[in-house]
């Protein structure tokens, strides 16, 4: 029951999250101001609330599933399952910052709202500094835990390859300040993309 569950979280939560961030929330890469962002988000504030709420949800789903993974790979005192440990310590984490980013642009756009523009944008900055180093700890989280799938021979060699390969280049787009484009989206987008498909596998396992 608990590797279903997991498997669910981990499919269900990147889709929306990513489906939520890319259909209402501005493009981080657009090179918009501060300004313009908070003004894109007031244009469909109704919509962008919701999927806020979704997306906060979705992203908490997500990193439980990852860290629920985690935990089944952690018996004995083997590297993999010292990774497994750590990595897992480390993604859920995230957790209350994941709904602290969800959270600060929805608080900007009440104070843009009611009449506090400056306050509003400030919220933005803030949120944006909050946000800078989040990276290295989600990317670092799961590139242990790529070695530890690979050590602990789970799923394929080949998922736990690639999920280190995608951490380890979404850790460089944290150091990068100019990565060429290619990076976040192999990156961050391959992360997504690799956590359901170990959500799909730990489904499949656990019905077989």
């Amino acid at each position: 029951m608990k590797a279903k569950v997991s498997g669910i979280l981990m499919i269900l939560g990147p889709i929306l999250t990513m489906g939520m961030w890319i259909a209402f929330f501005p493009d981080p890469g657009s090179g918009a101001t501060v300004s313009q962002e908070l003004s894109e988000l007031m244009s469909n504030e109704t919509s962008f609330r919701i999927a806020a709420v979704i997306a906060a949800i979705a992203g908490a789903g997500m990193l439980l599933g990852i860290f629920l993974l985690s935990r089944t790979l952690n018996d004995g005192d083997s590297v993999g399952a010292l990774c497994a440990e750590i990595g897992g310590l480390l993604i859920i984490l995230m957790l209350p910052f994941m709904l602290i980013l969800q959270g600060y642009q929805v608080r900007a756009v009440e104070e843009a709202i009611a009449g506090r523009i400056d306050v509003g944008e400030g919220v933005l900055v803030a949120g944006m500094a909050i946000d800078s180093y989040l990276g290295f700890l989600f990317a670092g989280g799961y590139f242990l835990l790529g070695i530890a799938l690979i050590l602990q021979k789970r799923f394929h060699v080949v998922v736990g390859s690639i999920i280190v390969i995608v951490s380890a280049v979404a850790f460089l787009d944290e150091i990068l300040y100019d990565a060429p484009e290619i990076v976040p989206i192999v990156g961050w987008m391959g992360m997504f993309i690799m956590t359901v498909v170990m959500g799909v596998w730990t489904v499949v396992q656990k019905e077989n």
